[in-house]
Parts: structure tokens; sequence; C-alpha cells
């Protein structure tokens, strides 16, 4: 929970920032993709979650979830760390003289970034019902509750500062690469916790 938070928060929060300094793009329409990720990933949790209660299950809906946020992270990964993948960099601050994505390059980016919105939709809030179910009396659901949104907002806190931090002052590729290695942990520890 704790790895899947951070690099989902931390991403998103700097996504905004990647478009505009790795791939040239004009701020407003940054800032209009950023907002979109956004809204996706906090609407498609609600998608998910209907199709788990009603047809899955949470754990299957999860496991793919996961599945699918390791693979965005890694074109996110593979995207700041080859330079084939991304526009070069520009020469002035001013993006209007900057050479912007190719179609293939793009289509990594924008591959990555719905990966990330399909994976976030199975994860975010099946893991907390999945968590709940374990326990038998009110009192324990509502104590794994408490720290599960302790954990939930640590998470966030994390990924929106240490993250965001490594991608912007010490490399996009070591930050996503963060990401990645916190995703793919949180997986494995999903299916070593399975029975």
């Amino acid at each position: 929970m704790l790895g899947l938070g951070l690099a989902i928060n931390g991403t998103s929060s700097n996504l905004q920032i990647y478009l505009i300094k790795e791939y040239s793009v004009e701020s407003i329409d940054a800032a209009q993709i950023a907002n979109i990720v956004r809204g996706s990933l906090n609407f498609l949790p609600l998608a998910r979650a209907i199709l788990s209660d009603s047809y899955f299950g949470y754990f299957p809906v999860i496991l793919a979830g996961g599945a699918i946020n390791v693979l965005a992270f890694v074109l996110f990964t593979l995207s700041a760390a080859l330079p084939s993948l991304r526009p070069p960099p520009c020469p002035t601050p001013s993006t209007a003289a900057c050479k912007h994505g190719t179609p293939g390059q793009l289509a990594v980016l924008y591959a990555a970034v719905f990966l990330l919105a399909i994976g976030t939709g199975g994860t975010r809030f099946n893991v907390a019902t999945m968590g709940a179910d374990q326990f038998s009396s009110s009192r324990d659901q509502d104590t794994f509750f408490n720290w599960y949104f302790v954990f939930l907002y640590a998470s966030f806190l994390i990924g929106d500062t240490a993250i965001v931090y490594v991608q912007d002052g010490v490399s996009w590729a070591l930050g996503f690469g963060v990401c990645l290695a916190a995703t793919a942990f949180s997986l494995v520890m999903l299916l070593a916790g399975a029975r």
C-alpha cells in the first residue's frame, strides 16, 4: 500500500513538470493533461470497485491493477532513461523553439499515463476492502482503517516530497525507477500474502 501510494502520488503530482521539461509541452497543455490524469486517477477506482464488487472480487482486480501499475512505471522509467524515447533537450527556456515529441515518443508516454490510470483504478480503494475483510469484529476493522489511512496519507506525503525531489533534483529516471521498485515490491508483498 505504501509503495503504490508514494509511486502513484509522486508521479501524478509531478507529471505536469515532466511534460514541460522533458517533452516540451506548452504549459497550458501540460496542465490540461495533468488535470485529466488526476481526474482519471480519482474516477477509475470507482468504476473498478464496481467491477470488483459485482463480478471479479477484489483480489484479482488488485492483482491486475498492481501488475498494470508495474508496467506503467516500466514505461515511465524507460521514457526518462532512454534519450530515444523523448525529444532532444530544449536549447532555450522558451518551449516555442523546442522540438516536440514524435508520435512514437508520445505513444510511449501516453501509454504509461493510460496504464497508470487503469492500474490505479484497480488498487486504490480495493486494497482497503481486502484488508478490512480479514477481520471479523468491527473493532478490528476500525483499527485497520485507522492504520490504513495513516499509511495512505504517509505515502502521499512521501510521494509529494521525496519522489518529486528525486525526480526534479536528481534524475527523472531515478525517480521513476524508485516508483517502479516501490510498486513492484508492493505487488510481490501482495502475492506473498495470498493463500
